[in-house]
C-alpha cells in the first residue's frame, strides 16, 4: 500500500508551478533559511559521483530543483541536511520531475519525513532497532562500542541501551546517534562517513 501514492498526489503543472513560486518568494523568511542549507548541501552530496561532480553541474541543478521545490511544497518540514541524498539517489534513476514527486511520497506517505521532522522520531525508532540488531547480531563489536564511546562521552561503565530504552531514557541515543545518526539521515552514504558496504 505505501508503495502507491493516494490518488490525486501528482498534479500536473505543480511541480513547475512551485519552482516559480520558491522563486519568487526566495527572500521570504520562510524560504531563505531552507534555500541557504540547500545551497550549502548541494555542492557536498554525492560529490564524486560523475552526475554531481562539480564539472558536470547538470546533477547539482536537478537537485537543487527538486529540493527548493519540495520546500515550497511542504514548508512546514521544509529542507534538514541529509535530505539531499535521498533526492539525489532518485535523480539517478528517474527524470526530474518524478524525482521530486517520488521523494515528496517518500517523505511524507511512506514516514521518511519523520528521519527530518521536528524530534526527529523516525531517527530515533532507527537508534534503537540498530543498537537491537548491532547486540543481537554482533555482540562483541557492540560492546566495545558501547565502552568506546560511552567512556569517551563520560557515561562511565553504566551505559546499557536496553536498560535506559525500558526506562524510556532519551539518552540510549548518544551512543548510537554518534555514529549511526549520519547514515540513517543519508540512505546509509553518510557523506564523508559512510555507513561499511556489508549494511
Amino acid at each position: 500500500v505505501d508503495a502507491r501514492a493516494p490518488v490525486g498526489f501528482r498534479q500536473e503543472g505543480r511541480y513547475r508551478a512551485l519552482l516559480r513560486e520558491v522563486a519568487e518568494c526566495a527572500d521570504e523568511p520562510r524560504f531563505a533559511e531552507a534555500l541557504l542549507q540547500i545551497d550549502k548541501d548541494v555542492p557536498r552530496t554525492m560529490s564524486g559521483h560523475i552526475f554531481y561532480c562539480a564539472d558536470a553541474g547538470h546533477g547539482r541543478t536537478c537537485l537543487t530543483r527538486v529540493l527548493r521545490a519540495y520546500v515550497a511544497h511542504r514548508p512546514q518540514l521544509g529542507y534538514t541536511q541529509g535530505m539531499s541524498t535521498y533526492a539525489a539517489v532518485l535523480l539517478l534513476y528517474m527524470d526530474e520531475e518524478d524525482a521530486f514527486w517520488c521523494f515528496a511520497h517518500l517523505m511524507e506517505h511512506c514516514g521518511l519525513g519523520g528521519l527530518f521532522s521536528d524530534g526527529f522520531p523516525l531517527l530515533y525508532e532507527c537508534l534503537d532497532l540498530w543498537e537491537q540488531l548491532l547486540h543481537s547480531r554482533q555482540p562483541q563489536v557492540a560492546k566495545h562500542i558501547d565502552a568506546t564511546l560511552a567512556d569517551f562521552l563520560g557515561l562511565g561503565g553504566g551505559y546499557k541501551h536496553a536498560a535506559l530504552k525500558a526506562a524510556d531514557d532519551p539518552s540510549r541515543h548518544l551512543v548510537p546517534g554518534m555514529y549511526a545518526t549520519p547514515w540513517l539521515q543519508t540512505m546509509l552514504m553518510g557523506g564523508s562517513s559512510p555507513a561499511p558496504s556489508a549494511l
